[in-house]
């Protein structure tokens, strides 16, 4: 998880909103059949949460939105990025 918040410039908001349509069908279809390693889960209100990963080559939406979005571009603003605040661990990888 990157903390978009503090690596990206207000002229940056909206980067992704042509996408946001395909990502939540990709959601959608994770949300319906996760991954080997995925577990979903509710909570009382039916709402569901998933712990999953490893999907971009699984989930087309997913693939395309990494290869032909500007998210390396994005990806590319947080590197180097040390410190986030209120993290007592590093989210980077």
């Amino acid at each position: 998880m990157i903390p978009i918040r503090t690596t990206v410039s207000s002229s940056s908001r909206g980067l992704f909103a042509d996408w946001v349509p395909a990502l939540t069908r990709g959601v959608e279809q994770n949300l319906d059949e996760p991954g080997p390693d995925g577990k979903l889960y509710h909570d009382d209100a039916g709402r569901r949460f998933l712990s999953d990963y490893c999907n971009w080559q699984r989930i087309p939406e997913y693939e395309d939105f990494l290869k032909h979005s500007r998210c390396a571009e994005l990806g590319r603003r947080t590197d180097g990025v040390k410190d986030v605040p209120g993290c007592s661990t590093s989210m980077f990888w």
